[in-house]
């Protein structure tokens, strides 16, 4: 595999080492952030918030059907009035979510913190986590840029009307699952170059220390 010699961020050259550190860092800040935001979003109130917001939309939509129809609410079952099922099964999603998010976090903290420690120190092992895991995450946009072709091909099977609008948002999309493979790509290679880099020079400091005469 061809790896990089050097790296080329945003118009900016820089080295192997500057440019794997840009790459955990940057990471390390955003993961830092996610967390941070997700727990405001769990111990607040806007959650909740969201949930009434909800009940009211939904009461208001019954209200609407009852007046069309000329029905009151006591001609309604009341399980057919209750939202509150709806209501604990978003609240169980969001839950879910904000879980898994608060997981990728971590781990992204674990793997990029590794990395810095591992390049201050000339640790070429202490990459191979951060490496490991953007294996994983490469993945991750191409099988979403996949999913978004079949959608397409989907809709011309059944013969769904494709509007300019299907196309704009399918266009979108697929510029920024794009973008996101490439970024994620370019953070795997350059990572893997310095870990060899590392690696080459770390062993090359063994062969020296042994050709030194006692």
């Amino acid at each position: 595999m061809c790896l990089p010699k050097y790296c080329w961020v945003c118009c900016w050259n820089c080295s192997l080492d500057s440019g794997a550190k840009f790459f955990s860092i940057f990471r390390l800040i955003i993961a830092i952030l996610q967390i941070l935001t997700t727990l405001e979003d769990l111990f607040s109130n806007k959650l909740i918030h969201a949930l009434k917001e909800i009940e009211v939309i939904y009461h208001d939509e019954i209200d609407e059907i009852l007046k069309e129809y000329d029905m009151d609410r006591d001609d309604v079952p009341k399980e057919d009035l209750d939202v509150s099922h709806i209501t604990n099964l978003i609240w169980m999603i969001a839950v879910l979510l904000m879980a898994i998010g608060i997981l990728y976090a971590l781990v992204e903290v674990i793997v990029s913190s590794l990395a810095i420690h591992g390049m201050r120190r000339a640790r070429p092992m202490m990459l191979l986590p951060y490496i490991i895991w953007t294996s994983f995450l490469v993945f991750l946009p191409l099988a979403l840029l996949v999913c978004l072709v079949a959608g397409v091909i989907w809709l011309a099977v059944i013969g769904a009307p494709l509007v300019p609008e299907v196309w704009v948002v399918f266009i979108a999309f697929f510029i920024v699952f794009g973008l996101m493979f490439g970024w994620i790509l370019w953070d795997l290679l350059i990572m893997s170059s310095r870990y060899k880099q590392l690696k080459n020079a770390v062993g090359m400091d063994h062969i020296m220390m042994q050709e030194v005469p006692k």
